[in-house]
């Protein structure tokens, strides 16, 4: 008679499995903070103006996880009406008298992330409060001094204004120049910028000119 033999163990008993209890816990909570994962990154841009209070509420109570996790993104769809975007285009003028034109931002940026932090300073020209508009505008300029060595930048607000929807099928490009609209911004020096900018309130009670006052500015101060 062939005998039968039972298969050799190697001696270590496998281990225990978790009681179904646990088990079952344990998936049941992985599927709600799924959940609520999901949920948190949508109502992040729900949130963004104009929306109903209720979902304004709903994100300040799930801010603290947003911020924890960094997910406070304010992105969010731009249809079904987008706005016209705001770019810069500069002039750069050296002290030999050759310039060079550029815009901001460049598509040629790398990375591609610059391009997005570019953009979202030359939208603060057209969406930011207003009584800084000129402050970004001179640190555009400032900085595009400093990085070129420019004796004179001149800088101009272009908006891109989308074309319709019957413009397009009319056969209108994208980049049509009927669908750019330039506005001067105005001519800087280095000089200029050191200077600050005084309200025209105080300068008319002090017999000052806008931008031609004292030295407190903070990089003149410290260029000294």
């Amino acid at each position: 008679m062939a005998s039968s033999e039972l298969p050799k163990t190697s001696g270590v008993s496998p281990a225990p499995e978790p009681p179904r209890t646990l088990r079952g816990l344990g998936i049941a909570l992985l599927n709600g903070w799924l959940i609520f994962h999901l949920f948190a990154i949508v109502i992040c841009p729900a949130s963004v103006e104009p929306s109903s209070r209720l979902i304004q509420r709903t994100f300040e109570a799930v801010a603290p996880y947003h911020h924890a996790l960094f997910l406070n993104h304010g992105f969010r769809f731009f249809g079904p009406e987008p706005g016209p975007s705001t770019l810069v285009a500069y002039q750069l003028e050296s002290g030999d008298g050759t310039t060079k034109s550029g815009r901001i931002p460049n598509r040629s940026i790398v990375p591609r992330l610059y391009y997005h932090r570019h953009f979202m300073l030359t939208e603060f020209l057209s969406n930011g409060p207003e009584n800084l508009e000129p402050l970004v505008a001179r640190a555009i300029a400032r900085n595009l001094c400093r990085e070129s060595g420019a004796v004179r930048v001149t800088l101009t607000k272009v908006e891109h204004i989308p074309a319709s929807m019957d413009e397009i099928k009319s056969g209108l490009s994208l980049n049509d120049p009927s669908t750019f609209r330039e506005t001067l911004i105005g001519t800087f020096t280095p000089e200029e910028l050191r200077r600050p900018i005084v309200p025209a309130a105080d300068a008319a009670s002090t017999n000052i000119r806008p931008d031609e006052s004292g030295s407190n500015d903070p990089e003149e101060s410290h260029e000294r």
